[in-house]
């Protein structure tokens, strides 16, 4: 098993040559692609981080403050000013409807 795997033609380079060879049908083109990618490309959620050297720094008052400012931000959100209208004949007697439409015989 050791001289396959460390050979020249080790099962993943066959896959890949498979990939490479373009007189074979796309469909069987894919499939060894799809094979041979996960030994290429690992996953991210497989791949491991190493954390242990990562020093933070966190002042827990200091992030309380800012949490509650922006809880008040998305709390209470600010009303727009409101523009009240003010009818143009507000001071007139006349109501609506006073003169006949006109298109209506006199």
């Amino acid at each position: 098993m050791r001289s396959l795997v460390a050979a020249e033609r080790d099962p993943l380079n066959v896959v890949i040559n498979f990939v490479l060879d373009e007189a074979l049908d796309v469909p069987t083109r894919l499939t060894a692609a799809q094979t041979c990618l996960p030994y290429i490309y690992p996953r991210l959620s497989q791949a491991t981080v190493d954390s242990k050297h990562v020093v933070t720094h966190i002042d827990g008052a200091q992030l309380l403050e800012k949490l509650d400012e922006r809880i008040k931000k998305l709390a209470m959100p600010e009303q727009p000013q409101l523009i009240e209208a003010i009818a143009d004949d507000a001071d007139a007697d006349d109501g609506a409807g006073d003169e006949p439409p006109a298109d209506a015989p006199a």
